[in-house]
């Protein structure tokens, strides 16, 4: 028994060390096998370039045929020269679009404070249009700023107001010591207003005021008998005659008290009188003071009339002028994308459909023959059968598939690589250009693996995209140029309309300005006025 186990550990121990040394032995078998595939992938992909040069200059050759006879009125040398040049021309036009012209809402008001004097016309290039061939259309705006004209000041005869009484000094001191004389006056005088209809009731009932205090005083005599007590009064004060000595006492000595007392009241209501006519004269002397006020500040209100209808004039033409600095930016900005666009086309046009297609069907072809293809565990590198021989150390005489694999794997990398970089927004033509070259040097490298006429379908799909090159380019390009054309008539367009407009808008100003004009002849009426019938009012 124990024999046998000690069979068995020896067994176990001689089977461990066996497959250590089948361990090792596939170690160094697999570096080997790695060292020998890429010394032959690197052999392969050499002799790959090697065949490449002769595939390539037939291609060339194909090209170049198929080039000028599709493009005979184009002096370049292939498609990628072509699409250098158009994508050149296009970028200038869109430098020049970029760059823009003069800012109109400066310019416009300069031209209005320019215009002061006199009319000026002025000139401004607001963008430079591209064209194709040929210098560019520039826009221009031409204006004529219009003088502003000031406004005319008011009648002089406004700002003057003759303020004298019709009645002479002493009808009028005797108004101050009399009250009956006053109310003929008054009476007289309240005729002579009223036959102007717009004196205002106010004014005649402030005149008529004077009237009632004459009146007032007379009543109050009549009454209460001040006057009779009032002599009375100075007769108790003066005491019994004789007052005044010599003859013309003795004359006088019996009406002295009766003379004292009625002077006092004559005195006592002239004062009230002469109070009330100086208040109604202090409010005339109101309404003189403004219109004085108003004649020194006449140039002042009517510089103040003209300053404030520039400002608003100003301020309408800068508005104006961003309307019109918005509608050549849009225009720019349109005739940059039109540019842009015809740039991407371009781009397209020569990354074109028919060469992804070919590229793809050559793309999976290739693809097919690789083990990555495989879906499950088996594929066309591990279902190949080896000898005994290369199991036991590798045989390069054995390996030719690898080097198949390897140009396979290659030649379909160079394919999807070309695809990549061409499905981006701005495709490179020399990488196009180059694509179609590698899809004709695969065509003619795998004959197994593509189709028989796969260098035929080459061939003719590359002329019918030059082909496309060419027409869809200048058709692209001769829509841009009326797209531009159409961009900048109806930029002139708008610009047309700019002088009509400020014409129109310098005339509403002037308009304005003569209806303040008119305003302030009103307002200076209307004070002229008020002083007038208040001087009426006090008038004697």
């Amino acid at each position: 028994m124990a024999d046998l186990s000690h069979g068995l550990v020896i067994a176990f121990y001689v089977a461990m060390f066996a497959a250590l040394v089948f361990f090792v032995h596939k170690v160094a078998w697999f570096v080997k096998f790695r060292r020998l595939q890429e010394e032959l992938v690197a052999d392969a992909e050499r002799r790959v370039r090697e065949a490449t040069s002769e595939a390539m200059s037939r291609w060339d050759e194909s090209a170049h045929t198929t080039w000028s006879s599709a493009a005979d009125e184009v002096e370049d040398e292939d498609p990628v020269a072509y699409a250098r040049r158009m994508e050149k021309r296009l970028k200038a036009m869109d430098r020049a679009l970029a760059a823009g012209g003069e800012r109109l809402t400066d310019w416009f008001v300069e031209g209005l404070k320019e215009s002061k004097t006199e009319d000026q016309t002025r000139a401004a290039t607001v963008l430079t249009m591209p064209t194709i061939r040929g210098e560019g259309r520039p826009i221009e705006m031409v204006v004529r700023f219009p003088r502003v004209r000031r406004p005319s000041p008011p009648s002089p005869e406004l700002y003057t107001l003759e303020v004298r009484s019709r009645y002479g000094f002493w009808r009028r001191a005797l108004a101050f010591v009399l009250g009956a004389a006053d109310v003929v006056y008054s009476s007289s005088h309240v005729a002579r207003m009223s036959q102007n209809a717009q004196v205002p009731l106010g004014v005649i009932l402030r005149r008529l005021s004077l009237v009632a205090v004459i009146l007032g005083a007379i009543l109050i005599d009549i009454v209460f008998s001040l006057r009779a007590r009032l002599i009375d009064q100075v007769a108790a004060w003066l005491g019994p005659p004789p007052h005044l000595p010599g003859f013309l006492g003795d004359l006088l000595d019996e009406h002295l008290a009766t003379g004292i007392a009625l002077g006092g009241w004559l005195a006592v209501y002239g004062a009230i009188y002469f109070g009330l006519y100086l208040f109604l004269r202090r409010r005339s002397q109101v309404f003189l003071r403004r219109l004085e006020l108003m004649r020194e500040r006449r140039q002042e209100d009517l510089d103040a009339i003209f300053g404030r209808q520039r400002q608003e004039l100003a301020k309408w033409a800068r508005d104006y002028a961003r309307t019109l600095d918005g509608a050549v930016e849009i225009a720019q900005r349109q005739g940059r994308l039109l540019v842009g666009r015809s740039i991407r086309r371009l781009r397209r046009r020569i990354a074109s459909d028919i060469l992804a297609q070919k590229a793809d069907e050559i793309a999976s072809a290739l693809f097919a023959r690789l083990p990555e293809s495989s879906a499950g565990l088996a594929d066309v590198a591990t279902q190949q059968e080896h000898s005994l021989r290369h199991a036991l150390w590798p045989r390069v005489e054995e390996l030719d598939y690898q080097v198949e694999l390897a140009r396979t794997r290659a030649a379909w990398r160079r394919v999807e690589q070309g695809l990549a970089s061409l499905r981006g927004d701005a495709p490179n033509p020399s990488v196009a250009h180059a694509l179609w070259r590698t899809l004709a040097v695969i065509a003619r490298m795998f004959p197994d693996i593509l189709e028989e006429d796969a260098s035929d379908a080459l061939e003719e799909a590359y002329q019918t995209s030059v082909r496309t090159i060419v027409e869809g380019t200048e058709a692209d390009l001769a829509e841009l140029e009326q797209r531009l054309a159409d961009l900048a008539a109806g930029l002139r367009e708008q610009l047309s309309v700019a002088a009509s407009l400020l014409e129109t808008q310098v005339e509403l100003a002037e308009q304005a300005m003569d209806a303040e004009v008119a305003e302030l002849a009103t307002r200076l009426l209307e004070v002229r006025e008020g002083a007038r019938h208040e001087a009426m009012a006090f008038e004697i």
